[in-house]
């Protein structure tokens, strides 16, 4: 495909395409995942598999690509190859609910009971922290700029990290999570797929 040089059209907004569900969703390993068909203007197809992690924060998503590479240099110091060393990818966000589904994310199931509510108790939920990690997920971030729909895809992650929570009288509890992208077995561990929602006559 050609460049297209300077094209106004393509810069896009991260903006949260959460209609109806959310922006981020997770789902279990092997559920079926969304493909480049799947994007159309009117929104994404996911599996119903996919549970919207709840609201996210005014600060959004954001990817971490990080590259490091090994340079091999020849006696004089000169650099004459270079080496992958290794690839991290991660998906961070702040979670403004907090509920079950918050827990689960965090924790995973086993660590997360929950009662309904009665005519004595209001709905319950018990998360406990310790020294366990979350099941490994899918997740996907949904993103819209007017028609344009951009999908970020991690096929296999897992939330390694969740920072101190401030709780204060004047602002949302926030649950900031680190979701580490994991090799799919092809070698990627993200995809970004966009449709620009521009459709032929």
């Amino acid at each position: 495909m050609a460049a297209t040089g300077l094209n106004k059209a393509a810069v896009r907004l991260g903006t949260a395409d959460q209609t109806t569900t959310g922006a981020v969703l997770m789902a279990p390993l092997g559920t079926t995942l969304p493909t480049i068909e799947g994007m159309l203007p009117a929104g994404v197809t996911l599996d119903p598999a996919f549970e919207p992690a709840g609201y996210i924060s005014e600060d959004g998503c954001s990817m971490g690509l990080d590259v490091s590479v090994e340079s091999i240099r020849e006696w004089n110091k000169g650099i004459v190859r270079n080496a992958l060393d290794s690839f991290d990818g991660t998906l961070e966000f702040t979670l403004i609910q907090t509920d079950e589904t918050t827990f689960e994310l965090l924790l995973g199931d086993d660590y997360v009971t929950a009662a309904a509510a009665d005519t004595t108790h209001g709905s319950r939920v018990k998360a406990g922290f310790g020294a366990h990690m979350a099941p490994e997920r899918s997740f996907v971030v949904k993103l819209k700029d007017g028609d344009a729909r951009v999908l970020i895809l991690v096929p296999v992650g897992q939330v390694t990290a969740y920072d101190t929570v401030e709780m204060t009288a004047t602002g949302a509890i926030g649950w900031h999570v680190t979701v580490t992208a994991m090799d799919d077995g092809t070698g990627n561990s993200i995809y970004v797929m966009l449709d620009d929602g521009v459709v032929s006559a």
